[in-house]
């Protein structure tokens, strides 16, 4: 298809029949793959191909849009969709399927046959490219998620893929599947059987190919019969339209089997392009290849079709055990259903969840469990499986499991290790008795219709409270525990809270409807109140049931034009549904077609036309509104549409619409760049280009993951890097985050990231899914929106890979320790099987960054472990579908694991004395491809509407700005045109900061609205005068400006001292200022007062800072040596000098209190007292040069360090300290120059 073609198709249509159409099974190119994780010893001889499993594979997937091949490679069919499709066919009108460069048709009586027992290339993620003679092909999106594709096969074949002797007949299963955010698509599977040719060779290997024609044996051939499978699945349950559609498309393939998957295209594009009837009395009618089909509507919007038989369940059970497994299902207890025959257990076990409505089913669903997953029996929690009757004898052996065998319509309750069995409370006996007389009608509604709306006198909506111990006490005695039970369980506080929300439903309808029949002569939820009790009048009669509904419900039918192809047969719709509108006389009706001709005109593209049917419709009915729907259409809509819409009456209502919509239901997720624009992937990509894509693409901003991501995807060869595995490793990064995202039923804390959350797993805590955040563990029911806290980050003790044996097998589990407060530590458990190895290192990475954050007080650390996780993520499970056993692949994902290393390796471990001083780290550097140092800091106390803030001046020219309550690093900064090397608070509302000019800052805003450049050049130094009107600023050619603060003019000429200036202070009035040689003291004016220089073997010792400590004392660092010089001020003499361990140089000092902090090259601060001049404690505090220390009104000591490290620590200034170290350095002091000068 070209194209321009792919231009010309319609958008896809919503609310559709299918979304997807599957084949799974074996075919030439998949050969009979073993299942993973066994390595049996097989005989290759032809009879023995009938003794083993085999592992089945995903062939082919056939959206509205897209037809997806697997194997032998994952290519595009090219002639999908069909370009001219007829409402008749047969298969000589068909159009064969294109040559393909490996041949779905190999004759037996081909020299290159498949070869019989191959490695199983299923994929397991649908984005995953492969490449075909040098080109790279991408898998076009299918609208089902890659957790189905990976799992359905399982469920497919349930007991196992063999292959047969002879033809087994063909059968038909259904199944629910549900992804991780919950929601549930509903499947109907077909199993038949193809003809096989196997024939083996001289060199003993088998081979097999398709018998397209009868014809007899050849000597060393045999024939066999291999399962395959037809899955159509969809959103809603049309069980019954959909196994009509399955068992025609099997007449046709067993008529012409070479012409399967030209059959399969034909079928799915009709199916796919079929709209779902909304909720009223409208049905629509199809024609599908000679096979007419009726879809009939739900009842209501917010309840499933009933598209199944559900007498069948009265037919396999008495009475009384039908009342005795519904109320195991609302006490919520674990149930598992067994028959021989799959295709029952779906139809009665859906026939259960449509009895208990309005409640639902919130937990682990399965109604076709696979022998391979019977371990999650022993799972705790609440569940519903079904399984096949074979494995009763297992089952019986799982403590308080109730067993519902469909086949001798029996209940049974497995004992507890002490031989009791657990007491299911009776259903109350009038409501039973009531369900007892309606059985008999031929198609019956359930629902807890009085049973709630008894509930509702006890509701009280306005404190959203409900009196349970009022509703308890009007009960029978013995009814009481079945009340106590039912209103104790997930489902009642999920009905109740409905309740508390005033929800329009199908149940507050019908409850409603039902009150004059039910005796209710009042609202119930009026409060009346008389006597201090309220006045309660109740039905004579407490059923169970709504309605009876006649099975010969009449329904006016609208038939689909037959598809010539998909644009004009969306116009064809369009024009028909136009007439239907203005023809259909019913007000009911004529909404339908209204509802549906929005869907059309979704897909033709008319967003506007779609979006005025619909909001219409409320008008009409509001069974029919779908918010959800006018959401995502809107938000498609650019902006001239937006504007244009606007302009229209219904546009209030469109708003107050899109205002009710639940804001967490939106889509999540962040938007990336498409890495066609950012990659070349025609050619390797060298790093620079890697570290710019991955920057671009936000995987990470950090230089150093940044370079560890790309060794690790070489492999640590170091090479250039094919461009296939940065698109695997994007793909599944993006997946990833888009599955996290989805998940909303977790409450998340503040500023809290979802990172992984595993497939359905059993766990101590039941079946289910554990998910890792930045935070915590957590496990999440199956299907429910329940969760639970597993472990806090923080309190985990140990991380443990072990194996654990049930009553089937051994299977690897991932135990983790946690502490527990007053209590014995905990040990949680979970099942994760193959994929355990992969989960401990993610969760102990993280643990690994909790603990480092921890103890060195770097709250960074945390933010950067998930991302590693969510790297290491990536890459072990793009890089597994290319080397799924390649050694090198865990040593890649634990090269990402750099806290994982940096615990182990015990750098985390800061000494006692250091981390009773640290408060808190910060990053300015984070998101930064490089780290810059720190060199100034300023501290703002805040006033009126201004937050203290801290001020970061970085290398790079940049002014970070922290909010200084919560030191979380504020969105705005200041870009300067050079290096920041000061920082002054200038006034209330301003920060001068010093690089190449003066960049003056609005604290408020925090932009820089003024930049002075009278002298441009690198300033080095802001001083301002004692009463704050006058500002002096140095540059480091030694020139030295003195402003107007508030006419910011320059007030007298400017001072020229000749010389390379490092710092200014301001101490008496006098200007202080320090070179590489010398600390100079001037006056006001310029004028040179003093001098002070050190000499060792007749050359100047190079200085590096300078502070006075003292009025009488002047204490100058040394560059290149670790000590302090002294001198007498007031003598004017040398004192001598103090060491400071550790170092070979001094960078910075502030006096706080009676002590002055140094900091050192080391990455050290060492803590002198002034009168003693002994070192009181040392302070491991930068991983670089400590550049700059800095004092936030006594209430911190804050530092910042070199690029190495780049960050900034926070101090106590009130540590305890001790005095330790000597005076003076026990050598000869060196010889000193000391100058006095006149004014």
């Amino acid at each position: 298809m070209t194209r321009m073609e792919e231009d010309n198709l319609p958008q896809p249509l919503p609310h559709r029949l299918v979304e997807v159409m599957l084949v799974v099974g074996f075919d030439e190119d998949t050969g009979l793959p073993k299942p993973p994780g066994k390595e049996p010893e097989i005989d290759y001889s032809l009879d023995n191909i009938f003794k083993n499993d085999y592992e089945p594979c995903v062939l082919a997937a056939v959206s509205s849009s897209t037809m997806v091949y697997f194997h032998p490679f994952i290519r595009k069919d090219e002639t999908y969709p069909p370009s001219n499709t007829h409402a008749t066919h047969s298969s000589s009108q068909m159009t064969s399927l294109p040559e393909l460069s490996v041949s779905r048709q190999i004759h037996r009586f081909s020299k290159h046959p498949t070869r019989l027992l191959s490695s199983s290339r299923n994929p397991k993620i649908m984005s995953h490219h492969m490449s075909t003679k040098g080109q790279v092909i991408a898998v076009p999106e299918l609208p089902v998620s890659d957790e189905v594709i990976r799992s359905v096969a399982a469920f497919c074949f349930p007991d196992g893929a063999k292959v047969y002797k002879e033809r087994p007949e063909n059968c038909v299963h259904f199944l629910v599947l549900t992804d991780m955010s919950g929601s549930e698509t509903y499947t109907s599977c077909l199993t038949f059987y193809r003809p096989y040719i196997v024939e083996k060779d001289e060199q003993g290997n088998l081979y097999f190919s398709l018998e397209t024609s009868p014809a007899a044996l050849e000597f060393g051939q045999t024939k066999c019969y291999t399962p395959n499978c037809i899955l159509l699945i969809s959103k809603y349950p049309y069980y019954t339209v959909l196994k009509a559609c399955l068992s025609s498309l099997t007449a046709l393939i067993e008529k012409d089997q070479k012409d399967m998957y030209t059959f399969i295209k034909e079928y799915a594009h009709i199916l796919t392009w079929t709209p779902v009837p909304p909720a009223g009395d409208v049905a629509i009618e199809l024609n599908l290849c000679q096979l007419s089909l009726t879809i009939n509507p739900p009842d209501h919007c917010e309840k499933p079709v009933i598209d199944f038989p559900m007498y069948l369940t009265f037919l396999c059970f008495p009475i009384e055990e039908v009342l005795r497994i519904i109320t195991c299902i609302l006490v919520e207890e674990r149930l598992l259903f067994l028959t021989t025959n799959y295709a029952l257990l779906t139809v009665v076990m859906e026939s259960f969840r449509n009895f208990i409505l309005p409640f639902s089913w919130r937990f682990t669903y399965v109604p076709v469990l696979p022998s391979k997953s019977l371990g999650f029996l022993q799972a705790p929690g609440t569940f519903m499986f079904g399984c096949h009757s074979r494995h009763k004898e297992e089952a019986e052996q799982v403590e308080g499991l109730v067993l519902v065998d469909i086949d001798t319509g029996m209940v049974k309750i497995n004992p507890d290790e002490n031989g009791k069995v657990k007491n299911i409370p009776m259903m109350p006996l009038e409501p039973a008795n009531v369900f007892k007389s309606k059985c008999k009608q031929i198609v019956l509604q359930f629902t807890l219709m009085d049973l709630n709306r008894d509930i509702i006198f006890d509701t009280r909506v306005e404190h959203r409270r409900f009196k349970r111990d009022s509703f308890l006490d009007r009960k029978n005695e013995s009814d009481r525990e079945f009340y106590e039970r039912v209103s104790s369980s997930d489902m009642f506080k999920v009905f109740l809270q409905d309740r508390f929300n005033e929800k329009s439903d199908y149940w507050s309808d019908l409850e409603m409807r039902t009150r004059k029949e039910a005796g209710v002569e009042q609202n119930p939820k009026a409060n009346l109140v008389i006597g201090g009790r309220r006045l309660i009048r109740k039905a004579s009669s407490l059923t169970l049931f709504s309605q009876i509904v006649s099975p010969d419900k009449d329904f006016i039918k609208f038939k689909l034009p037959d598809i010539v192809n998909s644009r004009q047969y969306v116009k064809n719709s369009l024009v028909a549904l136009n007439k239907a509108v203005k023809e259909c006389p019913d007000y009911g009706q004529r909404a339908t077609f209204q509802y549906l001709r929005g869907l059309f005109h979704v897909a033709n593209g008319d967003n506007i036309a779609a979006m005025d049917d619909l909001i219409n419709l409320s008008a009409a009915t509001v069974s029919l509104h779908h918010s959800r729907l006018l959401h995502d259409i809107y938000q498609k809509l650019t902006d001239k549409e937006r504007q244009k819409i606007s302009k229209r009456k219904s546009y209030d209502q469109l708003s107050d619409i899109l205002k009710k919509f639940d804001l967490c239901e939106a889509p999540h997720g962040k938007t990336h760049q498409d890495m066609d624009h950012i990659f070349n992937l025609d050619k390797e990509l060298d790093f620079e280009e890697f570290a710019k894509g991955v920057s671009e693409l936000e995987m990470s901003n950090d230089f150093d993951t940044i370079y560890r991501l790309y060794e690790a995807l070489t492999f640590f060869k170091r090479s250039s890097l094919d461009p296939r595995k940065i698109r695997n490793c994007y793909a599944r990064w993006e997946a990833n985050q888009k599955n996290c995202h989805c998940i909303k039923s977790v409450d998340l804390e503040e500023n809290e990231t979802i990172l992984k959350v595993s497939q359905v797993i059993k766990t101590d805590f039941g079946i289910g899914r554990i998910g890792l955040t930045d935070k915590r563990l957590f496990f999440m029911n199956d299907v429910c929106s329940n969760y639970r806290e597993i472990v806090r980050l923080r309190d985990i003790i140990k991380i443990e890979k072990s194996q654990a044996t049930s009553f089937l097998s051994a299977v690897d589990v991932l135990q983790i320790t946690a502490y527990k407060k007053n209590s014995v530590n905990t040990v949680f458990t979970a099942c994760l099987k193959e994929e355990r190895n992969w989960w401990y290192m993610l969760i102990y990475e993280m643990w690994a960054g909790k603990v480092v954050s921890m103890e060195t007080k770097d709250l960074v650390a945390t933010s950067h472990a998930a991302q590693n996780v969510l790297l290491m993520d990536a890459v072990i499970w793009s890089q597994m579908e290319c080397t799924p056993h390649d050694e090198h692949l865990g040593k890649a994902a634990l090269h990402l694991a750099y806290y994982t290393q940096y615990k182990n390796n015990d750098y985390h471990k800061l000494p006692k004395v250091t981390l009773e001083a640290l408060q808190q780290r910060l990053d300015p550097n984070m998101a930064e491809r490089e780290r810059k140092t720190v060199q100034a800091l300023l501290y703002t106390p805040g006033e009126d509407s201004v937050q203290p803030r801290l001020w970061c001046g970085l290398s790079d020219g940049k002014v970070k700005v922290y909010n200084g309550i919560n030191w979380i690093l504020e969105s705005e900064n200041v870009q300067t045109k050079n290096c920041v090397l000061c920082l002054t608070a200038v006034g209330k509302k301003h920060v001068w900061a010093g690089s190449y000019g003066i960049f003056i800052i609005d604290t408020e805003t925090v932009t820089c609205n003024k930049t002075l450049m009278d002298h441009p050049d690198q300033v080095v130094g802001i001083m301002l005068t004692e009463d704050g009107k006058k500002a002096f600023t140095a540059y480091v050619d030694g020139t030295i400006l003195k402003w107007d603060v508030l006419t910011l003019t320059v007030e007298q000429p400017h001072i020229n001292l000749n010389m390379n200036l490092l710092s200014l202070k301001i101490y008496n009035e006098q200007l202080w200022l320090g070179t590489r040689k010398r600390v100079i003291v001037a006056d006001m004016m310029g004028n040179t007062l003093q001098e002070f220089q050190c000499e060792e073997k007749n050359q100047l010792q190079e200085l590096d800072y300078f502070i006075k400590p003292m009025d009488k004392e002047l204490w100058v660092g040394c560059r290149r040596e670790g000590q302090l010089l002294i001198w007498d001020l007031e003598a004017g003499e040398f004192k001598g000098t103090v060491p400071v361990p550790n170092t070979n140089g001094i960078c910075c000092m502030i006096k706080v209190g009676k002590e002055v902090w140094i900091g050192t090259k080391a990455g050290t601060i060492c803590i002198y007292n002034i009168e003693t001049k002994h070192l009181c404690r040392e302070l491991q505090a930068h991983k670089d040069t400590v550049r700059v220390i800095y004092s936030a009104q006594d209430r911190y000591i804050i530092s910042g360090a070199g690029s190495k490290d780049g960050r900034i620590a926070l101090w106590s200034v009130s540590a305890n300290t001790t005095d330790s170290g000597s005076f003076f350095d026990d050598d000869a002091s060196p010889p000193t120059h000391t100058r006095n000068f006149q004014a």
